[in-house]
């Protein structure tokens, strides 16, 4: 027998006139279960096509109620027969051949609505208020006392207060019952009757199928019990094939909203889901239950009452927990996700192919305030696995493990530490067998508690944070090749190190450690500071040292210019474009690259006594990159000079400068996460030079000596990744000596004047400090270095001259594989 019902051929209500009691309830009929008995088959809802799209059925219900008045919208129920075999001469099945087959009922395009909402509550209480007023004047016109009247009312009235409290209210209730036809016999002569016994295993074929069944329900009742499926059947297959199940949000003491329930009776049941998004938990009260979620997503917990239970999930996403106390054996495959939320406890834990454990629990969304605080709150998680941790070994497992979650404020303590940072934990009481696991923690700029170099949660904490635990090894009882028990010394041999990628925490990079306690029988995995500073930190760092090569390359642009004027009566007016790349190592370690590039524009004048004064105008632009990040320097300047040369052939130049930089940190950590600050300051410096300028039938020398010194206004900012930077002045004392040799050529209306250029430079400043997080590193670059480079000027007319310049620069601390400077000078 075949039943098909289609939207045609059903009413189920409106949204607007639901159903107050179950609107479908399907039952398999008692067909009996002879050999010639057809299978029974009830379909509910049409499937698609490729041309036409399935009108779906549209059930709608208000059913909610206490205890056992709440009804099902959706209720199926019935003995549902597995397959009946043929048999031979002897009673005995033949293998692959049937005479009828298996039960089943199917629901397909099916939308189930049910709802008690604070509108539907509202309404009934004022209609039962509307009753007990009209009772109670009934009582008055028949003569009753007042007083005993208006007791009674309010006692009612109070009753009404909680009448509508804890309702239950569910989506498709199963009841059905799956049973094996079996030939019992009578007699000698192999004559006998069909008997159903009752299944203690569910069929390997579905007999309930769901395809595209959603259901989504509203229980607006204070501490009350939503359940999108509540099976109470035994021994059926369900598979749901797609579809939405939805709980809905549930308040009170003791409310549950469950997308799953499986009752006591609901013994030895398999629940596949496939591609199925399930909003709500999934609970069972009874032992032995199955459930597989296949290429979806499940949001809620398991609770199981210390029942077995397995959860398999093959490429699907698990946002939940356990509970403190569980006996739920859960499997991943495929790429699956678990978030796991709160303390979760299973029994065994096994991982094939790749997948992720996040230990990391989200409570509310994080948003950036400003760039420098964040709102909402996340926190690390425990998963305790009471027995073995097991993979596979043919993929990785990711576990991210830490996390910081801010405050508005970034608040540090006063050694400062950050109170917000939390560790997830994964704890194994048995043994950790195959597999390889990458580890990971959420960077952040604030600076971290640590003991021994290690990361620990608290200023309180007497021992590191392990980050995952289990057994070392263990004696037990195996199979060997003869197939005879024999005991042996069982090993971990999980790798938790070797794919796990450093974190950066504040101002230091801690990588996973694997540290074997001997006395305890445990490994444990911690976190270790590997002592090369975060990315975070260099870039702070690097940028608190990089203005000083910005001036010193301004200060140079100047000096060619003086260079090419010096011999001249005129004033006049120039212009020079200037660049060039620093590659620089700081005292604390981190090395990085300043690319310049820049104009500079100046007037000057010659006074009374011949002195050359004038005054320079230079802006540019540096990009800086050190370990992965970057930052931006935007510098404005002005330069006030003085240049003189003697008849002896002496010759004096002196600058005022002054800078002005608004620089950009843009921080890029170990996990990929970005950390920006904006900030600026000034620098001051000054600068003599003193040289002699000989010449001889075209042959020139220039020997030198110059020294500047420069002061750079300290640093005061945080970075939005929550680390803090504060450093007094940056101070640098330059000291140069060196010459230019070269040949003057003759030409028409000027000259030409090729020339060598040599110089060994020191930087005697050091002891500069940033303190980052209360920690002081050292941005000093400090050290001597040679360079050398070409350079010429040359003079077309009596008003119109050039120069240019290439220079390379090599010392221990320093390189400037190239800086050149072109200029243009005009003079009256």
């Amino acid at each position: 027998m075949k039943d098909s019902f289609t939207a045609k051929d059903l009413y189920t209500g409106t949204k607007d006139n639901p159903f107050t009691t179950t609107v479908l309830d399907i039952r398999a009929l008692e067909l009996g279960n002879g050999k010639l008995s057809d299978p029974n088959t009830i379909t509910v809802g049409e499937a698609g096509t490729k041309d036409k799209k399935a009108t779906p059925i549209e059930i709608w219900a208000k059913t909610a109620g206490k205890a056992d008045s709440a009804k099902p919208a959706v209720k199926l129920s019935g003995d549902l027969r597995t397959a009946t075999a043929q048999l031979d001469e002897s009673g005995n099945p033949v293998e692959g051949q049937v005479v009828r087959g298996a039960d089943q009922i199917h629901l397909q395009n099916v939308n189930i609505h049910n709802s008690f909402t604070l509108a539907d509550k509202a309404k009934m209480m004022a209609d039962d208020m509307a009753a007990i007023n009209q009772q109670a004047k009934d009582k008055l016109a028949a003569g009753q006392l007042a007083t005993k009247v208006e007791t009674s009312r309010t006692e009612q009235t109070t009753a009404l207060n909680t009448e509508y409290d804890n309702l239950k209210l569910t989506g498709l209730q199963i009841d059905t019952t799956t049973v094996n036809p079996s030939l019992e016999l009578t007699d000698t002569s192999n004559s006998g009757q069909f008997v159903n016994n009752v299944a203690t295993v569910a069929p390997k074929d579905a007999n309930i199928l769901l395809d595209n069944l959603n259901i989504t329900l509203q229980n607006d009742s204070v501490g009350g019990t939503s359940t999108a499926i509540n099976l109470s059947g035994t021994g059926n297959h369900i598979q749901a094939n797609g579809g939405v199940f939805d709980a809905g949000s549930v308040t009170g003491t003791g409310a549950q909203a469950n997308a799953l329930y499986i009752t006591s009776t609901g013994t030895n049941n398999l629940v596949d889901f496939n591609g199925s998004v399930l909003k709500g938990d999934i609970r069972s009260s009874v032992a032995g239950s199955t459930v597989n979620l296949t290429g979806g997503s499940l949001t809620g917990d398991v609770q199981t009452d210390s029942n077995s239970f397995s959860l398999n999930l093959d490429g699907n996403t698990w946002t939940g927990g356990t509970g403190s106390s569980s006996a739920v054996d859960v499997s991943l495959s495929n790429n699956s996700v678990w978030n796991v939320t709160g303390l979760s406890s299973t029994n065994s834990l096994a991982l094939n192919g790749n997948n992720t454990l996040n230990l990391v629990s989200s409570t509310g969304g994080l948003a950036q305030l400003g760039g420098h605080g964040f709102a909402g709150a996340k926190s690390g998680v425990t998963l305790n696995v009471a027995t073995d941790l097991t993979s596979d070994g043919k993929g990785v497992t990711s576990v991210l493990a830490g996390t910081y979650s801010p405050d508005n404020l970034h608040s540090l303590t006063n050694t400062g530490s950050a109170d917000n940072y939390h560790f997830g934990t994964l704890h194994v009481d048995g043994l950790a067998t195959g597999g390889k696991y990458a580890l990971s923690l959420e960077s952040s700029g604030a600076e971290p508690y640590t003991i021994g170099g290690r990361l620990a949660d608290g200023p309180d904490e007497t021992r590191a944070h392990d980050f995952v635990s289990y057994m070392t090894s263990e004696s037990r009882v195996v199979t060997d090749g003869s197939g005879n028990p024999v005991t042996q010394t069982v090993k971990s041999d999980a790798d938790f190190t070797s794919l796990s990628a450093p974190a950066e925490l504040g101002v230091y990079q801690y990588a996973a450690e694997k540290v074997m306690d001997g006395v305890n029988n445990r490994t444990n995995i911690y976190y270790r500071s590997t002592g090369q500073l975060s990315n975070s930190a260099a870039t702070v760092v690097s940028l608190a040292a990089a203005p000083v090569d910005v001036a010193n390359l301004e200060s140079d642009t100047l000096a060619k210019h003086m260079n090419s004027v010096r011999h001249g009566k005129d004033s006049g007016v120039w212009v020079s474009y200037f660049g060039g790349e620093n590659r620089n190592t700081t005292a604390s370690g981190p090395e990085y690259k300043l690319k310049t590039n820049g104009v500079m524009l100046g007037v000057d004048t010659l006074t009374e006594n011949n002195w050359l004064a004038g005054v320079a105008v230079s802006s540019a632009r540096s990009d800086m990159s050190v370990m992965n990040s970057s930052g931006d320097l935007d510098s404005y300047g002005a330069q006030f000079y003085m240049s003189r040369r003697y008849d002896s052939g002496v010759f004096v130049d002196s600058a005022l400068q002054f800078n002005h930089f608004s620089n950009t940190a843009k921080a890029r950590m170990t996990d990929g996460q970005q950390a920006k600050a904006d900030f600026s300051g000034n620098s001051y410096g000054l600068e003599a030079k003193v040289g002699y300028a000989w010449n001889s039938e075209g042959f020139f020398a220039e020997p030198y000596v110059r020294a500047a010194a420069r002061a750079f206004d300290g640093e005061h900012y945080a970075l939005s990744s929550g680390m803090t930077v504060n450093s007094n002045d940056y101070k640098s004392m330059l000291g140069e000596v060196g010459a230019d040799l070269g040949y003057q050529y003759a030409i028409s209306g000027g000259y030409v004047k090729p020339y060598l250029h040599l110089a060994a430079l020191n930087e005697f400043a050091d002891g500069n400090s940033v303190r980052v997080n209360n920690v002081s590193l050292d941005d000093s670059v400090k050290g001597a270095a040679f360079q050398a480079g070409l350079g010429a000027e040359v003079k077309v007319t009596d008003n119109l001259g050039g120069y240019a310049a290439f220079d390379y620069t090599k010392g221990d601390n320093t390189e400037r594989p190239w800086q050149a400077t072109v200029g243009v000078n005009y003079t009256w």
